[in-house]
């Protein structure tokens, strides 16, 4: 399914210089997430202006874990301003409602566990912001 609206989680920072030459992830075709899929992340955590502020090299810390969440809080879809610093349940969870949003979550619950469908619809909002 194709939706015309951006996938927006309330971006107010600029993106990370080093996410111009990111390409897109393939994850939202395949659902197997990979180095392109965590960059593209990396980026999105940045948007947060509190998240991370290194290299983009594939490798998910804490803080580029609370970036996520913050930048999920600001467009709705995260619980609260207090984040765990991981993949864990609510940011999952948060992460799988932004893609339901845009049409990209569809034929599984959510439940805040990663799952194919999960990485597509994330992969696929990811791929929309920059």
């Amino acid at each position: 399914m194709v939706v015309s609206a951006p996938a927006q989680a309330a971006q107010n920072w600029p993106l990370h210089p080093g996410c111009a030459g990111v390409p897109k992830t393939s994850t939202q075709y395949d659902g197997i997430p990979g180095p392109i899929f965590n960059k593209r992340m990396q980026c999105f955590a940045s948007l947060a202006g509190a998240g991370y502020y290194g290299s983009i090299d594939g490798n998910m810390t804490k803080a580029q874990w609370n970036g996520v969440a913050q930048q999920l809080y600001k467009g709705g879809y995260y619980p609260s301003t207090i984040s765990f610093g991981s993949d864990d349940f609510s940011t999952v969870l948060a992460l799988q409602k932004w893609a339901q949003a845009n049409g990209q979550y569809v034929g599984g619950p959510l439940d805040g566990r990663w799952g194919p469908n999960t990485y597509r619809g994330v992969a696929w909002c990811l791929n929309q912001i920059f």
